[in-house]
C-alpha cells in the first residue's frame, strides 16, 4: 500500500465504496446484507486479500489472527485505515485460531495461512458454524481432503477454494465461449506455472521459510490449481466427465541448491541443505470421457513469468503461447480461408463474459489481472446468498490432490494413479451442482 495520510486515504476509499455500491456497478437488485469476515493468516497474501475485500460492498473485517506479531500489527493499521474501525487481534500458538473460531458476530472466515494448516482450519471454522474461504491449494493428502469434503457435507456450511486463476479475463472469455459451443467439445489441454520463486524459499539469514521447508521435505506436484482450475472448468470436470488417473515425472532438484550457494556462500547452512523436490514437474491426467490434460509446474528454474493454457475444441483451439500472445483459431475462421491465429482480445465484444462487462473497471483495481476481485465477489456473494460457490469442496478436492496421485506416481516410477472422486458419482448428471458459474 503507497503510504498516505489517514483523511486522505478514507477520502479516497470512501469515493472507491460509493462508487462500487451505486446501481450503476453492482445492480440495484443485489442484496445489500452485512458481511462479517474473519481473516486467519495476515502475511502478504492475507494483507492483500483483506485489503480488496473492503472493495465489496457491506463487508466488515472484525478479527484478525496470526502468530506473528508485526503481520498481525499491520493487518489491523490497514483494516483500521480502509474501515476505521480496529478489529479484535488474536496472536498466540498455532492453535490460537480456534478462540476467533469462537466468536459469534462472524459469519465466515479467510484462510490465507502456510498450505499445511488449510485443512485443519477450515475443518475447525465449518464445524465451528462458520463458511470458509480458503488459499490455495485446499490440502495435501487424500485423507485430509476426504475429511474436508465429509466435513463441508456434514455441517452444511459452504466452503470455497480462493482459485484466483479462473478469473483472469481471457480464461473468462474462453469459458464464456465454451458455454456457448464456439470451440465445439474440448478434448485436449496444456496448461502449466512457471514461476521463478527461489526467493520465497529464505529468510534473510538463510534459513527456510515454509515454502523453503517443503522443498526440502516433500517432492510431489505442488501447486496445479492455477493451472488445472481453468482447464477444469473449460472441460466440466466434476460436471459430466472426472479425472480418471494421472501419471507424473520430475526432474532433480538442482536450482534451489546452486541460489543458496551463489546468496548465502558455498560453506553456509542454507548450501548444505538437501532438496527433494525437483525443479520441473509434468503431469499428464486422462479423464473418464478420454479427454487428456498435461500440466507442467516450476517453479526453480531461471525463466520469465509464464502461466500458459492451451484448450483444443473439435471447431477450434485457444493457444495462450502463440506469436501474438493469446491466439484463438476457429473452423470457422479456416472456412472462411484463414490461416492464422486471430488475437484472443479481438473476440471480446463478442465472447466478453458477463462478470467481466459489468466489473472490467472495478476488477483493474486489484491484484492476479483482476482474478482477486471476482473471486473473492463469488466468496463474499457465498455468504450472503447462502449459495454454493463456483469453486466448491469438491473443485478444491480434486484440484489439489494432484498433489498426493503425483507422489504415488512417482515413487512407481511414472506409474498411472487413480485420482479420487470427491463428488461419489455425482459428476455423471453435469447439472447437478446448483452453481452454473461466478456471480456477475
Amino acid at each position: 500500500m503507497n503510504i498516505m495520510n489517514r483523511r486522505s486515504f478514507m477520502k479516497m476509499s470512501a469515493g472507491v465504496v460509493a462508487t462500487m455500491t451505486s446501481g450503476s456497478v453492482f445492480g440495484a437488485g443485489e442484496s445489500t446484507k452485512t458481511i462479517r469476515i474473519g481473516v486467519i493468516g495476515m502475511g502478504n497474501r492475507g494483507r492483500s486479500l483483506t485489503k480488496h475485500l473492503f472493495k465489496l460492498p457491506d463487508v466488515k473485517v472484525p478479527a484478525l489472527c496470526d502468530i506473528n506479531a508485526e503481520n498481525l500489527k499491520q493487518g489491523i493499521e490497514l483494516v483500521e485505515q480502509i474501515s476505521g474501525q480496529k478489529p479484535a487481534a488474536y496472536l498466540g500458538d498455532e492453535y490460537y485460531y480456534r478462540k476467533l473460531l469462537e466468536r459469534d458476530d462472524l459469519d465466515a472466515v479467510m484462510i490465507c495461512t502456510p498450505v499445511g494448516w488449510h485443512v485443519p482450519q477450515s475443518i475447525d471454522a465449518m464445524n465451528a458454524g462458520k463458511d470458509v474461504g480458503c488459499e490455495v491449494t485446499a490440502g495435501d493428502t487424500l485423507d485430509e481432503l476426504w475429511e474436508l469434503v465429509k466435513t463441508k457435507e456434514k455441517t452444511g456450511r459452504h466452503y470455497m477454494m480462493l482459485e484466483n486463476y479462473n478469473y483472469a479475463r481471457d480464461r473468462m472469455m474462453v469459458q464464456n465461449m465454451i458455454v456457448q459451443g464456439i470451440f465445439g467439445e474440448p478434448y485436449y489441454a496444456e496448461c502449466g506455472y512457471i514461476h521463478d520463486c527461489k526467493n520465497l524459499c529464505f529468510n534473510m539469514d538463510g534459513s527456510l521459510t515454509w515454502r523453503g521447508e517443503r522443498q526440502r521435505d516433500r517432492y510431489e506436484h505442488p501447486y496445479a490449481t492455477h493451472s488445472l482450475g481453468p482447464v477444469s472448468k473449460w472441460f466440466g470436470i466434476n460436471d459430466g466427465d472426472c479425472m480418471d488417473y494421472m501419471t507424473t515425472m520430475m526432474t532433480s532438484p538442482r536450482a534451489l541448491h546452486l541460489y543458496a550457494v551463489e546468496r548465502f556462500g558455498a560453506d553456509s547452512p542454507a548450501a548444505q541443505i538437501a532438496f527433494k523436490r525437483g525443479d520441473y514437474y509434468t503431469t499428464t491426467i486422462h479423464t473418464a470421457q478420454k479427454k487428456v490434460i498435461r500440466v507442467d509446474f516450476d517453479m526453480m528454474s531461471y525463466r520469465p513469468l509464464d502461466y500458459f493454457y492451451l484448450m483444443q475444441g473439435t471447431k477450434g483451439v485457444y493457444n495462450s503461447r502463440t506469436r501474438i500472445i493469446d491466439g484463438i483459431f476457429l473452423k470457422e475462421d479456416k472456412d472462411k480461408g484463414g490461416v492464422h491465429y486471430v488475437n484472443a482480445s479481438d473476440y471480446r465484444d463478442k465472447y466478453e463474459h458477463p462478470c467481466w462487462k459489468k466489473f472490467a473497471s472495478v476488477a483493474a483495481q486489484t491484484g492476479h489481472g483482476g482474478g482477486d476481485f471476482f473471486t473473492l465477489k463469488d466468496f463474499v456473494e457465498m455468504v450472503r446468498q447462502d449459495k454454493e460457490p463456483w469453486i466448491d469442496v469438491y473443485d478444491a478436492a480434486t484440484w489439489s490432490c494432484i498433489s498426493h496421485c503425483s507422489k504415488l506416481s512417482m515413487d512407481g516410477n511414472g506409474q498411472p494413479i487413480k485420482v479420487p472422486d470427491f463428488t461419489q458419482g455425482k459428476w455423471k448428471d453435469k447439472n447437478w451442482r446448483k452453481s452454473a458459474g461466478p456471480v456477475c
